[in-house]
């Protein structure tokens, strides 16, 4: 008889009779933020200015994205970032972004809308732009020799 009993115990656990409580369970819907760093090295120039362009990168899978540009060992260096959209990957253009910038250390202003922001002397920037097309990279232009590191946390 008590055979019985833990074969019916058995079956109604695995049909189900046993669930995991809702806080336990996993969500595997969630992507979890990724960062890259798109560029990082000492660019040299001049008084004239010089650009140069990020790695690409896929954006397809992300809903927002987060830039974070950092320039140190600048001197009086100035920096302007400007991301950039291509549906693909060969012709690029500008991209928008709303917000409020640092344009220089300590100066605050509002560029809106805007698809680059400027500094000058060493320090960080943040800008958020508006996802578009498939493929993003990130237009740097300077003058003089400041160490640029830009990286890019992509988001849901």
């Amino acid at each position: 008889m008590s055979m019985r009993i833990l074969i019916c115990l058995l079956l109604l656990f695995v049909a189900g009779g046993a669930t995991v409580p809702a806080s336990a369970q996993i969500n595997d819907t969630a992507v979890a933020p990724r960062m890259l760093t798109v560029f990082d090295g000492i660019v040299t120039g001049g008084n004239a200015i010089s650009t140069t362009y990020s790695e690409v990168v896929l954006t397809r899978e992300w809903n927002y994205a987060d830039i974070f540009i950092t320039v140190s060992d600048s001197g009086d260096a100035y920096v302007w970032a400007t991301p950039q959209f291509s549906a693909d990957g060969v012709n690029w253009t500008d991209g928008a972004m709303y917000g409020q910038f640092e344009t220089a250390p300590n100066v605050r202003e509002w560029l809106n809308p805007s698809h680059m922001f400027s500094r000058a002397g060493d320090g960080s920037t943040h800008l958020s732009p508006i996802l578009a097309g498939r493929y993003m990279r990130i237009k740097l232009d300077w003058m003089l020799s400041p160490h640029i590191n830009a990286k890019v946390m992509f988001r849901q």
